[in-house]
């Protein structure tokens, strides 16, 4: 097979048999392949919410162990982001950041047993369902919040 370039902007690359006739144009199968790879990628999309405190609340370590809610159904773990993209939680009081997030779903518990308050997010969809991830916050001897992070166990 020979390989060819058109003329025409639209038809790109031209694949031709022993003779001479069009097999296939390489340029509709590279459109057909980024179509089939972006219909599979928002397909599986796990895409962002806003922050929404009483579902955040609602949603819970406690609401996933009791079965009120699915490991697919966990929306914390959606609205993370623009939690922390509209509320800055450091220098925040316990008290505020309690008032925004609820109690605690953890405190001081293994493996997290330097953090104060402790989120359950929902499940770790990088790796097997069986790990989930965390919003870990630190609180000073003030009572501010020193430091936060989100990680996975």
């Amino acid at each position: 097979m020979l390989l060819q370039q058109r003329s025409h902007w639209w038809s790109g690359w031209v694949l031709f048999n022993a003779r001479g006739k069009t097999t296939l144009g390489a340029f509709w199968v590279l459109l057909l392949t980024m179509s089939a790879v972006l219909a599979i990628a928002l397909a599986t999309c796990r895409c962002s919410r806003r922050f929404d405190a009483a579902l955040w609340q609602a949603t819970g370590w406690e609401a996933f162990a009791s079965g009120r809610i699915s490991v697919s159904d966990a929306p914390r773990e959606l609205m993370i982001n623009d939690l922390l993209r509209r509320h800055r939680l450091l220098n925040m009081s316990r008290a505020e950041v309690q008032a925004l997030l609820g109690p605690p779903d953890f405190s001081r518990c293994v493996p997290f047993e330097d953090w104060d308050l402790i989120y359950w997010l929902g499940p770790d969809h990088r790796a097997a369902p069986l790990d989930f991830k965390w919003l870990l916050i630190r609180v000073d001897r003030h009572g501010k919040v020193s430091e936060w992070k989100l990680t996975f166990d």
